[in-house]
């Protein structure tokens, strides 16, 4: 092999090796989180109670990237709870008439935004205006 392949090979690999981990593999479960959480507290695994206070003791030590994606996260969060609570303030009328066993002793705390998604055609125009256009969350 000629001596500039073995320094273009030489270069290669160092210029590979140099790029961030993050860069070599798709955003998992995660995200930008996976790595420090996996470096932080990777020896909680299987104990969530123990996984949950680690990731709070040592979330000031996490990447920049990852403070950035639970501020965004965090954001979109206090977003949708806002849309919601809205919901439910321009719905209350119709959650009355059409799901009182929403507003019943030991009802889930969802159930009122339930029932007027599955009764979306029967409700006022101001409450369709102020519900989301689908459920966000998946049905467990």
């Amino acid at each position: 092999m000629k001596y500039t392949q073995k320094i273009l090979i030489v270069i290669t690999s160092f210029t590979l090796l140099a790029l961030p981990a993050s860069a070599n593999r798709k955003e998992g479960k995660n995200g930008p989180c996976k790595a420090d959480i996996e470096k932080f507290c990777g020896d909680k695994k299987g104990d969530r109670k123990a996984m949950k206070a680690c990731i709070q003791d040592n979330k000031d030590k996490f990447s920049a990237e990852c403070k950035a994606k639970k501020a965004e996260y965090k954001a979109k969060h206090e977003e949708r709870k806002a849309k919601m609570s809205k919901a439910m303030e321009t719905c209350a009328a119709d959650i009355q008439k059409l799901c009182p066993e929403a507003k019943a002793p030991g009802a889930k705390k969802h159930a009122g935004i339930k029932c007027l998604m599955q009764n979306r055609d029967k409700v006022s125009a101001e409450c369709k205006a102020a519900l989301p256009e689908k459920r966000v969350r998946k049905e467990k």
